[in-house]
C-alpha cells in the first residue's frame, strides 16, 4: 500500500471525528493535520518559485526567456527556468493556476 493513501485515509477519519485522540495527537505531533494538505508537487514547486526569485534578484523582471537555463551546483536546477515560467502561464489561462500560486506569481 502507498502512503499517500494511508494519510488520506487518516484525514478522512480525523474529519469524521472517528479517530482516538491519542492517534490523534501522535499524527498532530508529525506535522499531519486535517487542514493541513499539501499536494506532492508543492516542494517542486516552491524550488522552482525560489529560482524565479533569484532571476528577479539579478535581472530585476520575471520576464525570462524560454531557453533561459539557470545552472545550480545541484543538477535538479539545471532545467530551463523558462519553461517553468511558460507552463506557469499556461497553467494560469487555462484556470489551473490555485489562487495561493497565482498571487505569489503576480
Amino acid at each position: 500500500k502507498n502512503l499517500g493513501g494511508w494519510v488520506a485515509r487518516q484525514r478522512i477519519l480525523m474529519k469524521k471525528g472517528m479517530l482516538k485522540q491519542d492517534r490523534m495527537m501522535l499524527l498532530n505531533s508529525i506535522g499531519l493535520s486535517q487542514t493541513e494538505k499539501k499536494r506532492s508537487g508543492d516542494g517542486l514547486w516552491y524550488r522552482w518559485y525560489n529560482v524565479l526569485l533569484e532571476f528577479k534578484a539579478i535581472y530585476g523582471d520575471c520576464l525570462v526567456p524560454q531557453t533561459y537555463i539557470l545552472y545550480k551546483d545541484d543538477t535538479k536546477y539545471s532545467k530551463k527556468l523558462g519553461s517553468w515560467v511558460a507552463q506557469q502561464r499556461i497553467a494560469k489561462k487555462k484556470l489551473r493556476l490555485n489562487h495561493d500560486r497565482e498571487q505569489k506569481l503576480n
